[in-house]
């Protein structure tokens, strides 16, 4: 049974938090016109699917499944999703968008920091984005009851999202 995205989030926040290396974001939405998330860490891979309720809400499922070889390009990808730390003049570059690549490299080849010990501003990412996150049929079977469930969760705690507008 897939637990709410909001359980899966804090799952992943603990964990983030006890191991930032490694990590990898995929997001995008489906043509189900869902918001899909996958989140790669050794051998974990969890799958979200949300609908925005409103800009700062959403409601969502999700689940974690093992992972194979097929996620191995993600995986050695050299910059890896996490927080890293900005100083004073790099917070004033990005914010100013007066940044070079190079700069952008600098700061993502540092080591990604847990969530609690940032002080600052920082640089989140990379969040990878694409139209379509299937890699593979476990993932595929994976979001076929993930959709399944979030229908029928949506129908019952906003059925008005399902009715049309008169």
């Amino acid at each position: 049974m897939p637990n709410r995205s909001e359980n899966i989030r804090e799952e992943i926040e603990r964990k983030y938090n006890k191991n930032p290396r490694g990590w990898h974001i995929l997001t995008g939405k489906s043509d189900d016109n869902f918001y899909n998330s996958v989140i790669l860490h050794g051998k974990d891979m969890w799958i979200i699917k949300e609908e925005f309720l409103n800009p700062f809400k959403t409601i969502g499922l999700g689940d974690k499944v093992k992972i194979g070889e097929e996620f191995k390009p993600i995986l050695k990808n050299p910059y890896s999703y996490g927080f890293r730390p900005l100083t004073e003049s790099q917070g004033r570059m990005i914010l100013n968008e007066n940044f070079s690549s190079r700069m952008i490299h600098k700061i993502l080849s540092t080591e990604p920091l847990p969530y609690d010990d940032i002080r600052s501003l920082a640089l989140e990412g990379p969040i990878i984005s694409a139209p379509n996150l299937r890699f593979s049929d476990k993932q595929e079977e994976l979001d076929i009851k993930l959709r399944k469930s979030l229908r029928k969760l949506i129908y019952r705690e906003y059925p008005e999202l399902t009715k049309g507008y008169v």
